[in-house]
């Protein structure tokens, strides 16, 4: 799903799909439970098995863009991260729970020894609790469920007793106020890169002034890797330099687009590069063009694109700097008067 529109445009047409298959089936009578999550669907059905194929087809057939898979778990069945067993108490079937992870699911998470705030390296932890505490387990499901958490917490390095975090959340469940309409002070938060200790001190105090830290890591994947391949220069957007092939003239400008593609324009159209070209007799086809920063579009671009035009004033500049400044700021700083 690529955009916020698209979960509710998903859930109001699976809403529709459900109430008029439901209703409309002639197989729908063997439908016991029916419970989505998004796209995910589990079903009690109490027909023949070969009649659930049927029913499968006539859900298929309600729009040529949905394709249900189906999946027969017996009496035991996955659904997203529940595992659902059906387990006969004197003669009435009841559904058992407990939990599913994928067979991929590894437990690595940040370790202990990563720069990361404490919170965010036991927030793998703090959530499988979270979850553990607010199911119906079994006995068993939770004694697995909690080995399981402190084989997450030993693969991180994580140095903390599992068994003591999830009393002190369920006592802390237990002694929650029932009243979630009192009106307090009003809390601000901000949010600044985490630098160890002298950021936990930084916190501390900004405490007392009724501020709220919440801290992200200054090392993220994408910074220590490039899973994607390399755009070309002449692919990204930015900061640009455009030099004239036979004399000393140059252009400073930023495009939101590809640079290939604003470089045919200083070609094609009338900007101060082909200006200056078309007066002094120079040939556009020497022009040449270098990309000083790569950046999208906005204030930065802005802000870089002023700093840049300010540093390399001379004569041989083409840029209309009237036309450039948009900060006083960027004035002072290169001491520069028009």
């Amino acid at each position: 799903m690529r955009n916020g529109l698209d979960p509710p445009v998903a859930n109001i047409f699976l809403d529709k799909l459900e109430s008029d298959v439901l209703t409309t089936s002639p197989r729908a009578h063997f439908i016991r439970a029916w419970m989505r999550y998004v796209d995910d669907v589990v079903c009690i059905w109490c027909g023949s098995i070969n009649e659930a194929p049927l029913f499968l087809q006539e859900l298929n057939s309600y729009d040529p863009g949905i394709k249900f898979t189906i999946e027969i778990g017996g009496n035991t069945l996955s659904f997203v991260d529940l595992k659902l067993s059906l387990a006969d108490h004197g003669n009435i079937l009841k559904i058992a729970f407990g939990i599913h992870r994928k067979d991929t699911f590894s437990g690595v998470s940040i370790h202990r020894d990563s720069l990361h705030h404490p919170t965010h390296k036991a927030a793998a932890i703090n959530a499988a609790i979270h979850r553990l505490t607010n199911l119906p387990l079994t006995p068993e499901a939770t004694e697995e469920e909690i080995r399981y958490i402190e084989k997450i917490a030993e693969i991180n390095g994580l140095r903390l007793d599992i068994r003591q975090l999830i009393r002190r959340k369920q006592l802390r469940q237990i002694l929650a106020s029932p009243n979630t309409n009192q009106v307090g002070t009003k809390v601000k938060w901000i949010r600044l890169p985490f630098l160890g200790r002298l950021s936990l001190r930084l916190a501390s105090e900004l405490r007392r002034f009724n501020y709220r830290v919440r801290f992200y890591p200054i090392s993220t994947l994408g910074t220590l890797s490039k899973l994607k391949d390399p755009s070309t220069q002449e692919e990204q957007s930015g900061i640009y330099r455009i030099d004239c092939g036979e004399c000393d003239a140059f252009y400073i400008g930023q495009t939101g687009r590809s640079l290939a593609t604003r470089f045919k324009e200083h070609k094609t159209k009338a900007t101060a590069v082909s200006s200056h070209c078309h007066s002094a007799g120079h040939d556009l086809n020497k022009i040449s063009t270098t990309l000083i920063h790569s950046l999208s579009k906005g204030g930065t671009m802005n802000a870089l694109e002023e700093a840049e035009t300010v540093k390399s004033h001379c004569d041989e500049q083409l840029n209309d700097l009237r036309a450039t400044f948009i900060h006083h700021f960027t004035r002072f700083f290169y001491n520069f008067h028009t």
